[in-house]
């Protein structure tokens, strides 16, 4: 167990109050229901002081973190009021060694972050961003960030983690971009006039509106669940995933390609398939979140500051998944991916929109369903998690604490990329197959 001790708690604000409203974009309104948290472990100790002071400095670039959600006429905004992040600094019992991919209990790591409930963030004047420094025995440090997802995604906290550091360091950045209207290529006024004679569907590509009822049985499922659920990293070298990359495209023709990503993932779905379905009946979705920033029209680089992404589904028969190639099934990731166009991720935006304007009981999800026989997966890949340095040195080492979904799946580079740690969540029941001999073959052979 792991036992934290606080020490302090304050309130850092920016240096300048630049008091604007920022309207949230449809993507940033379905995201504010989650959190976005990342921790950072540092082998020295870090400095306080220093962090807070580039903090304040830094935030005058990133007001919006510093703000408050409010709903107004504009729609639901950020106002950057200026009323600042909260900063905790603690101290726990256990050492640095304690901490590594496969070593630790991932509901433990929650310790490490302070918790904010994101669906009670909107005309309050409680903070959407909380970042903890813990201390550890003997030296080092952990840098705890937990931000309401509806500001930003998890490459755009990274961007901001690593302008952050140049900050500490006096180093120049790249300027964030804040105009959360750019990803909507719909007129909003038009869509609203839409609502009215036109009957929304209840899905679409990637999204579902569940009732009140069904949203309620969600949840209840959810915390049924989760007294049972365990979740464990494991870890795929580069040498691993060099040879599941070149059998995933053996029998792929000269115009066809795969990335590692598609790969890894057609593996994984193969493999807890196989483990967790025993009647090969019916069909199975993996649902990912893609970052669609390469896609926009026009397309958006690392400055713009919010959430850029969307949802990529595919649908197979549980038969093929099981029984068809890693080849296969890795291609048809790389064409669902390939498929996404700007147009449909404006349709998936509007549709967001057109739901939330509505105003009608219900809550938007994820078409996909957990319980039934999906998956889904959310990969950090290529972020420069490891370059986040205050002077100190660059991490040790760089995860996400306890995810809370069964059957969901996350995918983070190794340090000094040397592999990719694959954090996978389910039942107790599932995980002590999974971890066992047989299983464990079966997930590292790719013959």
């Amino acid at each position: 167990m792991i036992e934290i001790q606080e020490l302090n708690r304050t309130t850092v604000k920016a240096n300048e109050c630049k008091n604007e409203d920022i309207i949230l974009s449809a993507m940033d309104i379905f995201q504010n229901t989650f959190t976005v948290n990342i921790l950072f472990f540092y082998s020295e100790k870090l400095n306080v002081e220093k962090l807070t002071t580039s903090l304040s400095e830094v935030l005058n670039d990133f007001h919006v973190l510093a703000g408050r959600f409010t709903l107004s006429e504009k729609g639901l905004v950020i106002s950057t009021n200026n009323h600042g992040i909260q900063f905790i600094e603690a101290e726990c019992d256990k050492p640095i060694d304690n901490f590594s991919a496969g070593s630790i209990d991932k509901f433990e790591l929650s310790k490490l972050i302070e918790n904010i409930d994101p669906t009670g963030l909107i005309n309050t004047d409680l903070p959407i961003c909380t970042i903890k420094v813990t201390h550890l025995s003997g030296g080092g440090s952990v840098l705890g960030c937990n931000f309401a997802h509806g500001i930003l995604d998890m490459d755009s906290l990274v961007f901001f983690m690593n302008c952050w550091s140049k900050k500490s360091l006096s180093k120049d950045y790249p300027l964030p971009t804040h105009d959360r209207m750019v990803v909507e290529s719909f007129d909003r006024i038009e869509a609203i006039q839409k609502i009215a004679t036109e009957e929304l569907p209840k899905e679409t590509y990637g999204f579902i509106r569940f009732t009140m009822d069904e949203a309620n049985n969600f949840i209840a499922k959810t915390a049924q669940t989760i007294q049972y659920m365990q979740e464990e990293i494991f870890t795929f070298d580069k040498s691993e995933l060099a040879q599941l990359k070149s059998k995933a495209s053996e029998n792929l023709h000269e115009e066809e390609w795969i990335s590692t990503h598609d790969a890894l993932c057609a593996h994984i779905w193969q493999v807890l398939s196989e483990l967790r379905f025993t009647d090969k009946a019916g069909s199975s979705k993996l649902l990912f979140v893609s970052n669609v920033k390469d896609k926009m029209n026009p397309t958006l680089d690392e400055s713009f500051f919010g959430n850029k992404v969307c949802h990529v589904v595919v649908q197979k028969s549980i038969e093929s998944v099981c029984d068809e190639s890693v080849s296969e099934t890795a291609l048809s990731i790389r064409k669902e991916i390939q498929n996404l166009s700007a147009d449909t991720i404006n349709g998936e935006y509007e549709w967001l929109f057109k739901n939330y304007a509505k105003g009608e009981p219900g809550v938007l999800i994820g078409n996909v369903d957990l319980y039934g026989n999906d998956f889904f997966v959310s990969s950090f890949l290529g972020f420069p998690m490891y370059e986040v340095d205050f002077g100190n040195g660059t991490p040790h080492w760089v995860t996400v604490p306890f995810m809370g979904l069964s059957w969901a799946i996350r995918l983070m580079n190794a340090k000094d990329d040397s592999g990719i740690e694959v954090h996978m969540a389910m039942t107790e029941e599932f995980m002590k197959k999974l971890k066992s001999e047989t299983w464990q073959k079966r997930l590292h052979m790719f013959e």
